[in-house]
């Protein structure tokens, strides 16, 4: 048998998704994930720094799962979720 590691862990996902020289499987993963149309795909992802500053200082830290800019210049913050705390925007 042989065994898998399960992308919902969130080591795993940031592993795959989030590791630089992946950014290949993480286009194919947006597209995927995002049903783009063919002449709307992703063909260039860079991999930004998921960590997020205080910009106050009753903010707490945040870090993204995967942080990552187009060749557009569109930023996109992916977060992976298991349960729906109803905490996030569509």
């Amino acid at each position: 048998m042989t065994k898998r590691l399960d992308l919902r862990v969130d080591f795993a996902f940031k592993s795959l998704f989030g590791t630089h020289g992946n950014e290949s499987i993480l286009a194919a993963f947006l597209n995927a994930a995002l049903h783009l149309q063919e002449e709307k795909k992703i063909t260039t992802v860079h991999l930004l720094d998921p960590h997020f500053n205080k910009e106050n200082q009753e903010d707490k830290r945040s870090i993204l799962d995967v942080h990552a800019q187009l060749k557009d210049g569109t930023r996109i913050n992916i977060e992976i979720q298991l349960n729906n705390k109803h905490d996030m925007e569509k």
